[in-house]
């Protein structure tokens, strides 16, 4: 009988040390494994209510209400992102005057929320300013500020912020340490709601502050994540930024609707440029794209449209402002009453800086002992610095811990896509049931841990490496929700350039997914090709791949495409992988399985994971990543995982823990929406099996299209084989036509494909087919292909 235990003569991963918890996200777990019933968790920046519960605005209830009665798709959004989304957020951010007069040269592009602009904006700067260009950072800041630039390969340098003796902002300290950086350094601001000390700086001192930029050429980075959820008011909010830019200044502006829309776990932000001119912010923009495409591809699609609708429509508009100001106020009233409370238990410490700081969180001046005790004692959960979030305080709560605070404290001192056979994009019947599933529990908009959602990890790699193998190996394999196919390869290999041998090499077949490249140099890898393709016979040339991989460095890591080869279309046959095996064993080869058409491919998803199987079954440590764009037409949701094969349950534990690391400055958490729609597909068995149908009819329609196209083209009299294309197999199709065919289709005859003749089959329909058929026909007929 097969063994399915996944048995190596040595261990991949036996290495990867545990990671320590991540300062804020490691609190909010202890928080929630504590069984006690007074347990108060002031750790994560998330609002709640006067009941302690999590908010889903009324506002973004009724945008959601209005995408849900428009039916619309979940196509895959641009990689610059939602444009009437990006250019509402500039609107807010920059105010009505400076956008009527200079909205045509601010840069934009669509991020996942405030995480995703300070990484995109860092990955900007470091490519494109002066070498030795330097970052200052408040101290303190938010933690992951530091991993971000860390990450992008910055240089880090901090200046005083924070006066520990007046718990306020140590103005005097900032402007020495500024005015000894570097001219022309980028100046991180936080542009209002100071994180994590809730101190802001005055009116004066920020002209004070413009004054020093101009003097001394520095790039403003303004991180807004808090517009309005401060004084309540979003232009008051932005007071810095228009200070700035309405004196000329260019700015870097990072905007997140996380805290002021309660879209938390679906990742929405615009990141923007203060250019020159409309030239210089198009070729600022085409950047952009190219950096955020190996980074995320495309962004997430539901919290844009929701934020675009509330930002674009009048009365919902008015609603959110409303919304806005009643959650700035109920914060501002928990900290004045903490602070009452305190002074009313006769405490000997003075407590006003509790009310006299803004935003969501507050330094208490508690320090680390008074923490310990905080949580030991009393189960109230807040980070080892003394910060709080206001936001997790209520008048039912407010007292206990007021006098928790009080009794720590008392002796002590204190320190500071697919197309339906009408061309249209497809919500398939199976989603539309999982998203009226979440409609009808009024689930929140809740982050996901740093990790995402652990039953939607666990459907996925269950779908992936199948029900046998899962049953006895799913406690040693470690997953990671991921942002989509281009999140799974890009967390991977960030973690094999961390974790592997340095020196180890990473083999692609060519050709390969443009982005494969692009997420492997991003990751600083070095990329080597195994042949794959042969365009004599359009399959797949199995001796040079052999020959190649024989050749290849042992210990090196090998990315395979699962099924449905993008872009050839030519999969192995079943002998193939088989000898690939083999040829991995000898080699110590670490297999990367990018499996992004999972039951796109053949219409089973079973067959369509059988190298996945083979090879797991067999014992080898495999890395995979999975994608639900295709499958579950979930493009625009950005939904995926990624998944190592490990030793036992204790390599598992720390790979994940180094896997959160990672993926910490990349996303922070992951997208929401997509994950508990898959979620609720794989686990609930009367939608499993519909979606099951629905997979096979997708990949049934896009084979009878293949045959279709490729019938039609011989029954006009073509003098070429096209039987390729039949042949192929999945989404895309290598036709053979060459860059001048190519141009030719486009000109004459308005029909769009890749300069290498790459065509997604899935774009072929019942309507268009015979007229793709005679265009091709006719730029081929007198030509070789």
């Amino acid at each position: 009988m097969q063994c399915l235990r996944a048995l190596r003569y040595f261990s991949v991963w036996s290495q990867v040390p545990m990671g320590p918890a991540d300062p804020i996200l490691g609190v909010a777990a202890q928080f929630k494994a504590d069984p006690s019933t007074q347990k108060v968790n002031l750790s994560i920046g998330a609002y709640r209510d006067n009941d302690g519960k999590p908010v889903v605005l009324e506002s973004v209830k009724r945008a959601e209400q209005i995408i849900k009665e428009k039916k619309l798709d979940n196509e895959y959004l641009p990689v610059e992102g939602l444009q009437s989304f990006i250019d509402a957020s500039i609107k807010l951010g920059y105010g009505d005057a400076y956008y009527a007069q200079n909205g045509k040269s601010i840069a934009g592009c669509q991020v996942l929320s405030g995480t995703g602009a300070v990484r995109l904006g860092f990955e900007f700067a470091k490519k494109f300013l002066p070498q030795g260009t330097k970052v200052y950072m408040p101290n303190p800041t938010w933690p992951n500020h530091h991993n971000i630039a860390r990450m992008a390969g910055l240089e880090i340098l901090e200046y005083r912020y924070f006066d520990p003796k007046t718990r306020g902002v140590d103005f005097s300290g900032l402007v020495e340490d500024l005015n000894k950086a570097q001219n022309g350094s980028v100046i991180l601001f936080h542009a209002c709601a100071h994180n994590p000390t809730g101190c802001d700086l005055t009116s004066a001192q920020w002209t004070q502050l413009l004054d020093l930029t101009k003097k001394k050429n520095f790039l403003p980075f303004f991180d807004m994540a808090y517009q309005g959820f401060t004084s309540g008011d979003v232009n008051k909010d932005a007071e810095a930024v228009r200070l700035f830019t309405n004196q000329g200044v260019s700015i870097v502006l990072g905007q997140s609707f996380a805290k002021n829309m309660g879209l938390y776990g679906q990742r929405t932000g615009c990141l923007s440029f203060v250019c020159a001119n409309q030239q210089e912010k198009e070729k600022v923009v085409s950047q952009l794209k190219l950096l955020a495409r190996p980074l995320w591809s495309s962004p997430p699609l539901h919290g844009a449209r929701v934020a675009d609708i509330i930002l674009n429509t009048p009365e919902l508009n008015q609603l959110w402002l409303s919304e806005v100001k009643m959650m700035a106020n109920r914060i501002q009233l928990m900290r004045v009453s903490l602070a009452e409370t305190l002074k009313n238990l006769g405490s000997p410490h003075d407590w006003s800086h509790i009310s006299k700081q803004i935003g969501m969180f507050a330094f208490t001046g508690v320090g680390p002992d008074h923490v310990k005790e905080l949580i030991a004692k009393y189960h109230i959960y807040l980070l080892s610095s003394g910060r709080i979030s206001i936001a997790g305080l209520n008048e039912g709560n407010v007292k206990y811990v007021a006098e928790a605070f009080h009794d720590v404290t008392k002796n002590t001192k204190f320190i500071g896509a697919y197309r339906d056979n009408d061309g249209k994009p497809v919500v398939l019947e199976s989603v539309k049931r999982a998203e009226q599933i979440i409609k009808e529990k009024k689930l929140d908009n809740e982050y996901l841990p740093v990790e995402g959602l652990q039953s939607f990890i666990d459907a996925s790699i269950k779908l992936g490496y199948g029900d046998a193998y899962y049953a006895q190996n799913g406690k040693s394999i470690a997953g990671c929700q991921v942002l989509s196919g281009t999140g799974a390869v890009r967390l991977g290999f960030e973690f094999a350039k961390k974790f592997l041998p340095q020196g180890t090499k990473v083999y692609m077949p060519n050709p390969t997914w443009p982005n494969h490249h692009n997420i492997a140099r991003m990751a600083g890898l070095e990329i080597l090709e195994y042949r794959y393709f042969d365009p004599k016979t359009r399959g797949v040339d199995f001796s040079g791949l052999v020959e190649d991989l024989n050749k290849a460095q042992n210990g090196s890591v090998i990315l395979f495409h699962a099924c449905a080869h993008n872009p050839t279309g030519c999969d192995l046959t079943s002998a193939q992988w088989t000898q690939l095996l083999d040829l991995t064993k000898k080699k110590n080869f670490l297999p990367f399985f990018d499996m992004a058409y999972q039951g796109f491919t053949s219409g089973d998803v079973n067959k369509d994971a059988e190298a996945v199987r083979l090879f797991t079954n067999q014992g080898v440590s495999i890395v995979l990543g999975q994608s639900f764009a295709k499958n579950m037409g979930l493009y625009g949701q950005r939904t995926g995982c990624l998944s190592f094969v490990c030793a036992n349950q204790q390599e598992k534990e720390k790979v994940v823990s180094q896997l959160k690391l990672l993926a910490r400055p990349l996303w922070s958490s992951p997208p929401l929406h997509g994950a508990r729609v898959a979620d609720i597909i794989l686990n609930t068995p009367e939608l499993n099996q519909l979606w099951l149908s629905e997979v096979k009819m997708m990949a049934n329609r896009i084979q009878l299209m293949r045959v279709s196209l490729a019938e039609t083209l011989k029954n006009l009299g073509s003098p070429h084989d096209w039987s390729h294309i039949s042949k192929q197999i999945g989404m895309f199709a290598f036709t053979g036509v060459g860059p001048d065919h190519v141009k030719e289709l486009i000109a004459k005859y308005h029909i769009y494909l890749l300069s290498s003749g790459r065509i997604s089959i899935a774009g072929l329909n019942e309507g268009n087919v015979k007229y793709v058929a005679e265009a091709f026909h006719d730029v081929t007929k007198n030509t070789k292909l």
